[in-house]
Formats: C-alpha cells, sequence, structure tokens
C-alpha cells in the first residue's frame, strides 16, 4: 500500500441516497433529515482519524449544494473529487433514477483502474433500510459486509439505528468503520480527482423500471424552421428546450423529474419528425412507451409544413389510447401567436382520436405547475385503458399450472 501525498485535494467521500433531481436546479426537496444526521456524524468520524496533513475535505451530499449554484455542475465536481462512493441501499435508491446515475458517474471514474478488487473498495454499500431478499441479492450481500456481527442492522438498516437511541452503541459502531473503510481507501488507495459527468448528462440506467415514460416529438436543430431561436433545438427531438428563458435540461427531463417525485420512476425518448409518416405511426407507440403510462410532449412548429402535420396525424392515430398528447407553447416566444395557430392546428388534426392538450405557459416554472396534473392523468388512463394481464390456472392443464391472460379473453 502507498500513502497519499500531503498535498491532495478532492474529498475523502460522496454520499448517494434515495431521492429525485431538483426540477429546476435547486436542491432536491424529498431530502431525508436521518441522511443528514449520518452525513455529519460521519465527517466527524472521517476527521476524527483522518490525517492531519491530507488537504481534502471530509464529504458531500447534494442538500449541502448552496441555492443559486449549478447544482448539477458542483455535483460532478463533487463525483469527480470523492475517492469514496457511500451509497445508502433502500428499496427506493433502485427505483429513481437519480441515484444510480451518480453511481454510474462515480464508477466511469474507475475504469482505468485493471483490478476489480481496485474498483470495488472505492464503492461502499450501506443498507439504509431493508430490502426484499429476492430482490437485488448481490447489492443486498455487498451492504451487509461492513455491518457484519453488529445486532440489528441486516434485519432494520442503518437509518432504524441512527433514529432510535437504543441503537446507539451499534450505530456508533457501524459509522465508525464506515469512516475507517474511507480513509483507508482515501489515504492508502487514492484515485485522485478527475472527471466525470454531472448525474443530468447520464443516462438512464437499467435498473430504475419506468412507470411512466415521457416522449417527445419535435423538431432538430437539422430541420429547425427558418427563424427559430438557436438554443431550442438540439441533435434530437429530446433536446427540445421551448421556452426562451435558459433551461439547463431539456422539457422532457422536467417532467420526467417531477414524476418521480409523484412516485413514477420515469424515463424519457424521442420521436424523429424526418421520417415518412408510415413509419412515424410504426414508431409512436414504442417511443411512447408500450405498456407504459405516457405523455408525449409535441412541438407546434413540427405542423409548420404540410409534411410535418401528416407525420402528426399518423402519429397521433397510432398512439395507444391512454398516452396524454401534449402541446407547448410559449407565451413569451416572439413568435407566440404563430406558434398558438400551429399548436390549433394540431388540435383538429386528432380526428377520432383523443385530441392533444395545448398548455400555453409564460415560463418554465408556470408549465411545471400543470405537470402533475398531465402525469396524474397519465397514469390514470393507462390503469384505466391498458391491457392488463392476470394468472389463471390452465383449465386442461395439470392442477397448479397458470398461464397469462388478458382482460377482455373469453
Amino acid at each position: 500500500m502507498t500513502a497519499a501525498s500531503p498535498a491532495r485535494r478532492g474529498s475523502y467521500f460522496f454520499l448517494s441516497y434515495a431521492h429525485s433531481a431538483p426540477a429546476l436546479d435547486e436542491v432536491p426537496v424529498d431530502t431525508d433529515h436521518w441522511v443528514r444526521v449520518f452525513h455529519d456524524d460521519l465527517t466527524a468520524a472521517v476527521r476524527q482519524v483522518a490525517r492531519p496533513d491530507v488537504d481534502a475535505g471530509a464529504g458531500l451530499v447534494d442538500d449541502l449544494v448552496r441555492p443559486g449554484t449549478d447544482w448539477g455542475e458542483t455535483l460532478a465536481g463533487a463525483l469527480g473529487s470523492a475517492e469514496v462512493f457511500v451509497a445508502l441501499y433502500s428499496p427506493a435508491y433502485f427505483k429513481r433514477a437519480w441515484p444510480l446515475r451518480e453511481r454510474t458517474s462515480f464508477q466511469r471514474r474507475l475504469r482505468h483502474l485493471r483490478d476489480g478488487a481496485d474498483r470495488q473498495r472505492h464503492l461502499l454499500p450501506v443498507l439504509w433500510s431493508p430490502l426484499l431478499t429476492w430482490e437485488r441479492r448481490t447489492e443486498i450481500r455487498e451492504a451487509l459486509v461492513i455491518g457484519e456481527g453488529v445486532p440489528g442492522y441486516a434485519d432494520n438498516g442503518l437509518r432504524a439505528l441512527c433514529m432510535l437511541r437504543s441503537y446507539e452503541g451499534q450505530y456508533r459502531e457501524i459509522v465508525r468503520r464506515i469512516a475507517a473503510r474511507i480513509v483507508e481507501v482515501a489515504e492508502h488507495h487514492p484515485i485522485g480527482p478527475s472527471w466525470a459527468p454531472a448525474p443530468r448528462d447520464v443516462e438512464d440506467p437499467a435498473g430504475a423500471p419506468a412507470q411512466l415514460v415521457v416522449a417527445v416529438l419535435a423538431r432538430t436543430a437539422d430541420d429547425a424552421p427558418h427563424g427559430r431561436a438557436g438554443h431550442v433545438y438540439g441533435a434530437d427531438a429530446g433536446q427540445w428546450r421551448p421556452f426562451a428563458e435558459p433551461q439547463a435540461r431539456p422539457l422532457a427531463d422536467y417532467v420526467a423529474i417531477t414524476a418521480e417525485r409523484l412516485g413514477l420512476p420515469a424515463r424519457t425518448a424521442s420521436l424523429a419528425v424526418t421520417q415518412p409518416a408510415a413509419a412515424t405511426a410504426v414508431a409512436a407507440p414504442a417511443a411512447a412507451g408500450g405498456d407504459s403510462a405516457a405523455v408525449l410532449l409535441v412541438d407546434p412548429w413540427v405542423a409548420a409544413d404540410d409534411g410535418g402535420a401528416a407525420r402528426i396525424r399518423a402519429a397521433l392515430s397510432a398512439l395507444p389510447s391512454w398516452v396524454v398528447p401534449v402541446v407547448v407553447v410559449d407565451r413569451r416566444d416572439p413568435q407566440f401567436q404563430v406558434g398558438a395557430e400551429l399548436a390549433g392546428r394540431i388540435a383538429g388534426l386528432a380526428g377520432e382520436t383523443v385530441a392533444p392538450r395545448v398548455v400555453e405557459a409564460r415560463d418554465l416554472r408556470h408549465f411545471l405547475e400543470a405537470v402533475p396534473v398531465l402525469v396524474t392523468e397519465a397514469r390514470r388512463r393507462h390503469l384505466r385503458q391498458a391491457p392488463v394481464f392476470i394468472m389463471e390456472p390452465e383449465r386442461t392443464a395439470p392442477a397448479g399450472a397458470q398461464r397469462p391472460w388478458k382482460r377482455g379473453d373469453g
């Protein structure tokens, strides 16, 4: 083992827990008080055993980020400077995309380490609250190591030990172990500060199952209508930013974040408008989530020419009945009047399908006020109209055999 030089900069650890991303690049609102208590206790424990000559901060939890700063870039810097990634595992941790994005961001810094053991020592999972034994067996096994032999940890998780006075001794012992592990890795196996992507720029991990899909039917930078502002469009439809004020994220990301705050893991999808109408009709159902609840965000400027209007008509006619289409218009857009007329044109294209909602918002924050209603409606429609598969005993099969059947079968 080699000791770190006294001049090392960075931090000892980054603390990751189950919460959603902030909707407007502010500190997340669904923080856990006991996470902050644990963070403060762990910081104190690390400082007690750390070498005084090592120039490094103790650690960061994201609710310490000051309001008004670039939250995403600050987190990228913290993930890029931490030596150990402490993950507080809970059922919600694996259902929300944001903490899994944080973990993926940190793991990208470890790719240059050839030995799997070298990479693994920089990841320190902790059982924060119990997980079902048939879920995430590998993660549970890894998270139990730090509390081996400590009564109450495996059954209750560290959060309960932190909350309850009767477990104070067990809690302090595990905090001590975590701090010792962090200092050992940071001072004897440092990776040093390196680049890490902002979590908002990391693709949704496969471990976060989507219950809502936010699909986007919009133009791109390559086929933007003449006179439209350059910031509105990106490389694909999913990069659409319709509002005049600067948006750190595409509109679909903000809707997905709001859905997660409402308890629905979400992912985003793009629907290109450069392909023929027939191809659009084929692609629309898959882009809108297949069997998931879905919201389809529609750029009114897609209908600025006859070809775009035909693609919108094809997409709307092919969508599952439970999808909620929404045409978004920026009231502060210098071309608002034209955009509003195009939105009205799209509403008239629906025919026998469900007519899209037209949302005229004065800014992003105003639009986000309407999103909970849209998400709730999408969820309600999906529950009422989507096919439901039920397990029923097979009439001709041996006793106990089952087969899936769809509601509505004879």
